[in-house]
């Protein structure tokens, strides 16, 4: 299973790579390396707020049925991950990247769920440059947000998860749902912890912040 830093490096590779290629007559790889970004900056999310380790990645959270099978397809099931847990436009945003990838990729598409329909003409021929910007400029970028990945980055960053991995998790649970980014926890300082952290987390947070050489404004 990777790590958080594996999880962001390659999401940070794909999205690097769908950038160069939105120069290049492309488009329809640059859609495809947009969305296995966005997996990877999904699965990092996930990596960094849970503990146990069947929720640290999400196809080893896929439910199984009576014959010890999956439910849902690895894609489906991110999918549906998405859907719940997070925003509606971020649900939107992977739903869009996914469904244009297949395309990119197989030249059919599903309206609807009801039936399977095929392109008679090849994928970079099918998207244009505004397509690929899309993707990489809107669709993605509202994932990223959401995702609060930089936040994720540094709370990771702070190793609190090595001196106890439940307050870890609950700490970083608690923070990632309620700021948008390390600027604005450090600027607000413990006031605004106390709306959402004990006393106990307060304190764990701190340590291990001035481990790292911050302090709160």
């Amino acid at each position: 299973m990777a790590e958080f830093f594996v999880h962001l490096s390659q999401a940070r590779h794909n999205e690097s790579l769908a950038e160069y290629l939105l120069d290049k007559p492309y488009y329809d790889w640059a859609i495809t390396a947009c969305f296995y970004s966005a997996i990877h900056y999904f699965e990092a999310r996930l990596f960094i707020e849970y503990t146990q380790n069947d929720k640290k990645h999400s196809e080893t959270s896929i439910p199984l049925d009576d014959k010890g099978e999956w439910i849902y397809t690895p894609h489906r099931w991110r999918e549906r991950l998405v859907h719940n847990h997070f925003s509606r436009s971020t649900w939107i945003s992977f739903r869009n990247l996914r469904e244009a990838s297949e395309l990119a990729r197989y030249l059919s598409y599903y309206p609807k769920r009801l039936k399977v329909v095929f392109k008679e003409i090849p994928s970079y021929e099918i998207f244009q440059p505004k397509n690929a910007q899309h993707s990489v400029n809107k669709d993605l970028q509202i994932m990223k947000k959401d995702l609060r990945v930089e936040l994720g980055e540094f709370l990771h960053g702070l190793e609190m998860e090595k001196s106890d991995w439940l307050k870890a998790s609950l700490v970083i649970h608690k923070l990632l749902d309620n700021f948008s980014s390390k600027e604005e926890i450090l600027q607000q300082g413990k006031a605004a912890l106390r709306q959402f952290l004990s006393r106990g987390e307060i304190d764990f947070f701190e340590q291990h912040l001035r481990s790292k050489g911050y302090e709160f404004k």
